[in-house]
């Protein structure tokens, strides 16, 4: 039920105009040569059409499931599964929106800089930004819920990785840095 509201709350007028905002000043910010607007809206689109497909997979609940545990009518299935798919991507996409313009973008500009912008990188990058939020959010979700270390973990990184590993097949990053041959 959260999530339906949280997702209400995201395509108001205000959310929606938050989730253009910032990927658009993010992406002004982040050209450089070789990253242009393109490459970095189609690294956007990667990571949400990678997180899509994630979410699918996740919030996939059989229809005895949700009979037994959800008491959704057979009537009411397909429904009840499209409206909780839907309020998830929406929260979801609006988090990876806001997370890629305001963490993932300025990394890959880091790594970069830095001479290791590939997608390898991008993704290890991925993984020790969730460990670290993973730390971070780990004593409050314990301590609220039921939840484990390991399943807070599992809640941050598998997304990280997923729109780390979508954005970097979009926007087109190499795979491996071009060494130059010594001596050649």
């Amino acid at each position: 039920m959260e999530t339906l509201f949280a997702a209400a709350a995201i395509v108001s007028p205000i959310g929606i105009f938050i989730a253009v905002l910032c990927p658009a000043i993010a992406i002004v910010l982040a050209r450089r040569p070789g990253l242009g607007p393109g490459r970095l809206v189609s690294g956007y689109l990667g990571a949400l059409f990678a997180l899509a497909i994630l979410v699918a997979v996740t919030s996939y609940v059989s229809p005895q499931e949700a009979a037994s545990v959800y008491k959704v009518t057979p009537e009411h299935y397909w429904s009840a599964l499209a409206e909780l798919f839907l309020s998830t991507l929406i929260v979801t996409a609006f988090g990876a929106i806001l997370g890629i313009s305001i963490v993932g973008l300025p990394t890959l500009l880091w790594l970069r800089a830095h001479g290791k912008g590939t997608a390898p990188w991008l993704i290890l990058s991925s993984v020790i930004i969730s460990l670290i939020l993973s730390a971070l959010f780990s004593v409050p979700m314990l301590l609220s819920s039921n939840s484990t270390v390991i399943g807070v973990i599992g809640i941050m990184l598998i997304p990280h990785m997923v729109c780390a590993t979508g954005f970097a097949i979009a926007a087109r990053l190499p795979w491996r840095l071009k060494v130059p041959i010594v001596g050649a």
